[in-house]
């Protein structure tokens, strides 16, 4: 008699026992004071103030059943913690929760995936573009198809972890298309005295609190994405693509002599004036980091036709200064 599948073993939520424990607790003010152990040179106290009570918000939201695919990522300096931040987090009856993994998508990640709330990889930075399309893919997954120890068929399991990273490079945003989901916070310094006085019960039953008062509070919104964007720009990893850009134009009104120019117009004229021909430069990786870049779009009609082209707003740098700014490859 299998005792694991009956349909008498009774149901057994670890998260939703531990918040009817603590339920009357309504405490207040530790979101904040967490928030201020984190220094930064980098990212200020609105920056983390606004995102990291996200993430976290969105872990109560992931134990109430709505996954999240936001993941917090620490970088900065060894030595200062960075990990242990993200080990001490939950409260001690919930600390067999937390996990650490090197998230390169395989079938443990996917199992832990459904066994954990928080899931770490202290080594996220220097990710290929194909380890962050696996992480994307990862992070994205609601449900997963698990074949469990001696089990003879293959079942869905929900997914529960909120994933976070730490890293001693700055560079972990590897998506010329933007990013919606790493949330990068540049740590200088973490004071731990302040950190171990948070009672870790009381953070999370004002998290619990702040989730009901607004169950989609924890979500990033267009605003929250286009903030996130434009203050981790040093965040995104540099592409050959975005170096060869640079090079060879400047946005509109730096220098001059701005001209319309088709994404495949761009791609010819890098490769015909760079000599690169096996780069896997792509018309399509041109025309993302153009968009990344911010350089403005429009159609423009075709003379003598009744057609139009989707082209960007460029200035060409000349030869000779291209010369004076070439990339290191």
């Amino acid at each position: 008699f299998d005792i694991i599948d009956s349909e008498w073993t009774p149901q057994y939520d670890p998260f939703k026992q531990w918040f009817d424990k603590h339920k009357r607790s309504t405490p207040s003010g530790n979101i904040e004071l967490l928030c201020d152990t984190i220094s930064s040179q980098v990212h200020d106290a609105t920056y983390i103030r606004r995102f990291l009570p996200k993430w976290l918000t969105s872990i109560v939201a992931s134990m109430h059943g709505q996954y999240s695919i936001t993941c917090l990522v620490l970088t900065g300096p060894q030595g200062i913690g960075k990990t242990n931040f993200f080990r001490q987090l939950l409260p001690p009856e919930l600390l067999s929760y937390y996990g650490e993994s090197k998230l390169d998508g395989g079938k443990d990640d996917e199992i832990l995936m459904c066994k954990k709330i928080i899931l770490c990889d202290d080594e996220f930075g220097g990710k290929s573009k194909m380890e962050a399309k696996k992480l994307k893919e990862l992070s994205s997954r609601q449900t997963f198809s698990i074949r469990k120890p001696y089990g003879k068929t293959h079942e869905d399991l929900t997914r529960y972890a909120v994933l976070c990273g730490t890293s001693n490079e700055e560079e972990v945003i590897n998506d010329p298309t933007g990013n919606r989901r790493i949330i990068p916070i540049n740590v200088t310094n973490i004071n731990w005295d302040a950190y171990e006085a948070i009672d870790k019960a009381a953070l999370w039953m004002e998290l619990y609190h702040a989730y009901h008062d607004d169950p989609n509070s924890w979500m990033l919104t267009s605003t929250d994405i286009q903030y996130l964007n434009e203050k981790t720009e040093h965040n995104f990893q540099v592409s050959i693509e975005c170096e060869l850009i640079e090079k060879y134009f400047h946005p509109p009104g730096t220098i001059g002599g701005a001209e319309w120019w088709t994404t495949t117009e761009v791609y010819q004229y890098i490769l015909a004036n760079s000599g690169l021909k096996n780069s896997g430069i792509t018309i399509y990786k041109v025309g993302q980091h153009l968009k990344r870049m911010g350089y403005e779009k429009k159609s423009i009609k075709i003379p003598g036709t009744n057609s139009s082209q989707r082209r960007y707003l460029l200035s060409k740098i000349y030869y000779a200064e291209a010369q004076m700014a070439t990339p290191n490859f």
